[in-house]
């Protein structure tokens, strides 16, 4: 799975590593936030939130407007 793949590629490829850790995949869209223990995904445990880069993107924009900045996003 593409999280176990993250996890593995920011540690290194080591035999005597456990990849144990959480994942953060922000999309356009949507974020899941993914639990990884000894290389493997817990599945019932990945929570998604329907706030991502998108949003982030209008976010800051219309931030960026309300202060009467220029804007290049428009």
């Amino acid at each position: 799975m593409q999280a176990v793949f993250a996890l593995v590629s920011s540690s290194g490829i080591d035999n005597n590593v456990s990849y144990t850790g959480t994942v953060l995949d922000s999309g356009d869209g949507v974020t899941h936030i993914i639990p990884v223990v000894d290389g493997f995904v817990i599945n019932s445990c990945i929570k998604h939130i329907p706030l991502a880069g998108s949003n982030m993107t209008n976010f800051t924009a219309n931030m960026i407007r309300e202060r009467n900045e220029r804007c290049p996003v428009e």
